[in-house]
């Protein structure tokens, strides 16, 4: 039964359509999408909403992308226009009755769209769509994606979710399915994810102390400063002049040198070893820094264990190739792309494997390579199956 149903049912009443009264709201674009995303709980915060719009661009840039909704709702990246908590009911009204589509998660502007008989695509994650679809327009200009619950079991009903369902749901087919009710000619069905890591929608960036000289792209922003990938503690100090440290090394940096940088650290991850004291560990702790100690998990963690009992240390687990989602349908002539940075003598890469071969990256993807070093970092990577280019 329908929601909608269900509160006609019991307060004795009709179901009919409701009158709208909008407001006149300043906006630049003839031509635009509505676009919500949810702020209550975890389950309807899509995390590929950046991948969709790369997509959809690839095909049209004529279209603005604006997002609606209250302030606190999840921020998105690379929309055209971000008017999250400045507008009325009344004005979100005015906005959806002229855009040319509806895009987000099931909503209170779902709805609307619906009412107004426009274009939509809407995702469904912790409920089914059949009870709280838009009631109101054509059938044939709403395309309601739903998790596949076939696969994933039936829907939580909780705003908070441990595993997103909502993320099982691919970029390129929402992103077709906004361009097909735009009537939008694209050959999306030929582009086939396979792959998406746990932090591919953190973007990170790495800076290997390693040059004089940094990107002011940079600037301010937190960085992963790979001590452990090259030592250089007169390097550090400069780079504390311009981003936040989050520090990784397998080596003691001189405690003087963290005490004067120590504003600037974000965090401090030490990588266990017999070299390391549990007196230097503490001196980094007085510094007010805050520490996180861990290891590979191995033959040699049991000793590691014991000896850094007070520092909580953490399991660092190995990806191994056999732990890849859709491993077997992965090979070298798939592409990927990564949301993590390398950065290292002026140049920009794409993974510490293409670091280590001096590959920089020139274009937004890359082929897929058979190597352990590769897998590891996985988790920043999204892998898919490109037969557009054929």
């Amino acid at each position: 039964m329908h929601i909608l149903e269900r509160y006609a049912l019991s307060c004795g009443v009709k179901i009919d359509k409701p009158y709208i009264l909008d407001q006149y709201y300043p906006i630049l674009f003839d031509k635009y999408i509505i676009f919500q995303t949810s702020g209550k709980g975890n389950s309807r915060q899509y995390d590929y909403w950046n991948k969709v719009f790369q997509y959809i661009r690839e095909y049209t840039t004529d279209y603005k992308i604006v997002h609606v909704g209250v302030e606190t709702d999840q921020p998105v990246p690379n929309v055209d226009l971000d008017i999250r908590g400045q507008t009325s009911m009344r004005h979100l009204a005015y906005l959806i009755k002229n855009s040319s589509l509806y895009l987000g998660v099931d909503s209170f502007s779902t709805h609307l769209a619906g009412f107004y008989d426009k274009k939509i695509v809407a995702l469904y994650s912790y409920c089914y769509a059949q009870n709280c679809l838009p009631i109101w327009g054509a059938k044939e200009n709403k395309t309601l994606i739903e998790v596949d619950w076939k696969k994933e079991g039936k829907p939580s009903f909780s705003l908070n979710e441990k595993e997103k369902k909502i993320n099982t749901i691919m970029p390129e087919i929402v992103a077709k399915a906004a361009l097909d009710q735009l009537g939008i000619k694209n050959d999306l069905d030929k582009l086939q994810t396979l792959f998406i890591g746990s932090e591919y929608h953190n973007p990170t960036i790495e800076v290997v102390p390693d040059s004089s000289s940094y990107p002011i792209f940079i600037k301010n922003k937190i960085c992963n400063v790979r001590m452990d990938y090259h030592f250089d503690e007169t390097n550090l100090v400069n780079l504390a002049n311009i981003c936040r440290l989050n520090i990784i090394t397998k080596k003691e940096i001189g405690i003087e040198i963290l005490n004067s940088i120590k504003n600037k650290v974000y965090g401090f991850n030490m990588v266990a070893s017999e070299d390391i004291s549990e007196s230097y560990l503490n001196q980094v702790k007085s510094l007010g820094i805050k520490l996180n100690l861990s290891a590979d998990f191995n033959e040699k963690w049991p000793a590691l264990a014991e000896k850094f009992f007070d520092f909580k240390i953490e399991k660092d687990e190995i990806i191994h190739k056999s732990s890849i989602k859709n491993i077997d349908q992965i090979n070298e002539s798939c592409l990927f792309t990564s949301e993590k940075i390398i950065f290292s003598q002026n140049k920009v890469y794409s993974c510490k494997l293409f670091w280590e071969k001096d590959q920089p990256k020139l274009d937004k993807q890359s082929n897929v390579v058979d190597n352990n070093s590769f897998w590891q970092e996985s988790e920043y990577f999204y892998i898919y199956k490109d037969e557009r280019r054929k």
